[in-house]
């Protein structure tokens, strides 16, 4: 996975929405197995996550991937940050919660939209699968090459076959 502004590589970055520090920890080693230098901001509301996706907006220097507990400190919940930014989170999303989170999985992806889903407790490995699955365009995210048509000018006589194409 390569990540570059302004035509320079750089580490790849996550924005991590959760109110709950002791998930720092678990986190960091999480992003730091996928990538050794990959580097994180840290909100615990989502008014602070915004103020960090305004400074992502403004300067161009995006999050890869913006990882989101519902239920976080404020008057604000996650997916509130999801409608206020949904253009510069549309397929970089992941959402965690402790809750079922079916029908908000039906209401988010409504419009088309990718998020990602993790419901708490989750593992170190899923963390990882759902992360790499934000970073990494799945083979059913990209569009197939056209088939080339081929047209045929004049009939086809196989060889050493009575058909004849016409």
């Amino acid at each position: 996975m390569n990540f570059i502004d302004n035509g320079r590589q750089r580490p790849p970055r996550a924005l991590i929405v959760e109110d709950d520090m002791t998930w720092e920890t678990i986190w960091s080693l999480v992003l730091k197995e996928i990538n050794p230098h990959f580097e994180y901001t840290w909100a615990t509301s989502a008014k602070e996550a915004g103020t960090y996706l305004d400074q992502s907006i403004s300067t161009g220097e995006v999050f890869d991937v913006v990882i989101s507990d519902i239920f976080v400190s404020g008057s604000k919940t996650g997916i509130d940050l999801y409608e206020r930014y949904r253009e510069a989170l549309t397929d970089r999303l992941i959402f965690t919660s402790g809750v079922d989170m079916n029908r908000l999985k039906k209401q988010v992806n409504a419009d088309g939209s990718k998020i990602a889903f993790l419901r708490k407790p989750f593992t170190k490995d899923q963390c990882i699968k759902t992360i790499r699955s934000v970073l990494s365009p799945q083979p059913s995210d990209l569009k197939p090459p056209a088939k080339p048509t081929i047209q045929i000018e004049r009939p086809i006589k196989p060889i050493n076959s009575g058909l004849v194409w016409a």
